[in-house]
């Protein structure tokens, strides 16, 4: 192999692995990116819910403290 082949391999060697690693980190962040929105999505339905449970029983609580007409 002369010199001429090797650096044309050397350059698709780099081209390709260029891609691969490329490929590697768009796959991680978008797995990443999920994962974060994923996450998100669950604390936002859990704080949904701890607020709702919170406001009926303050509801609760105010009722029972109205005096009776």
């Amino acid at each position: 192999m002369d010199h001429v082949d090797l650096l044309k391999v050397q350059t698709m060697t780099k081209h390709h692995l260029g891609r691969i690693f490329s490929s590697l980190i768009a796959d991680a962040m978008s797995m990443a990116v999920g994962e974060y929105v994923s996450v998100t999505s669950q604390a936002t339905w859990r704080d949904k819910e701890w607020s709702n449970a919170g406001m009926k029983r303050w509801t609760s609580y105010l009722m029972s403290t109205l005096p009776e007409v």
